[in-house]
C-alpha cells in the first residue's frame, strides 16, 4: 500500500515542476504566440488521428491496366509518328 508521501512525492511534486516552468516560459513567451502555436500542435494531432481513423488506406491505381489519356494518345502518336501512316 502507497504511504501519502509516496503519493505526493510521485504526482504531486512533478505537476508542480510542470506547472512551474509553464509560468517561466508564459514570462518570456508572449501568450498569443504560445496559443498559435497549441493550436497548431492541436490541429496536427486531430488530422493524424483522423488519418488513423481512415485506416492509412489508399487509392491504388495499377499503371499496367490503366488507360493511356487521349491527350497522351495525341502527344506519343506527334513525337513518334502515327502508327497508321497512309
Amino acid at each position: 500500500m502507497m504511504t501519502k508521501r509516496v503519493v505526493f512525492l510521485t504526482y504531486a511534486v512533478p505537476m508542480a515542476l510542470l506547472l512551474t516552468s509553464l509560468a517561466a516560459f508564459l514570462l518570456y513567451v508572449p501568450l498569443m504566440t504560445a496559443a498559435v502555436v497549441g493550436a497548431t500542435v492541436v490541429v496536427l494531432i486531430l488530422s493524424f488521428l483522423l488519418g488513423m481513423a481512415a485506416g492509412g488506406r489508399r487509392i491504388r491505381i495499377s499503371h499496367m491496366t490503366r488507360r493511356p489519356s487521349p491527350d497522351r494518345t495525341l502527344q506519343h502518336d506527334t513525337i513518334h509518328g502515327s502508327i497508321h501512316q497512309s
